[in-house]
């Protein structure tokens, strides 16, 4: 499973580019900006940004319906846990809890 960098994550804009920065400053992410796409990039950096709390929030919630009868089988609950495979490098319904 792949490692990411431990959250919060924040954004910072400047004059040429959007970046995405772990707790300690470590650089995530370096969006470009050019004038065609400056909106396009800081949506970007915002989204890459608030990944780790996504993460959790999806895991939250997926965690929290675990146990309930009927949850397994909807659809949006089927498609958190992709997005929780995915961000995690497992494969949906495999090891896409805490960890």
């Amino acid at each position: 499973m792949s490692k990411h960098t431990k959250g919060p994550w924040q954004m910072k804009v400047n004059v040429s580019s959007c970046v995405a920065l772990g707790p300690s400053g470590a650089l995530i992410a370096r969006l470009l900006k050019t004038d065609h796409t400056e909106l396009k990039q800081i949506a970007n950096a915002r989204l890459i940004a608030a990944a780790p709390q996504l993460l959790d929030a999806l895991r939250a919630i997926c965690d929290e319906l675990d146990g309930q009868q009927g949850y397994a089988t909807l659809g949006v609950y089927d498609k958190a846990r992709a997005a929780i495979a995915a961000a995690t490098g497992a494969q949906a319904g495999e090891g896409a809890g805490r960890g």
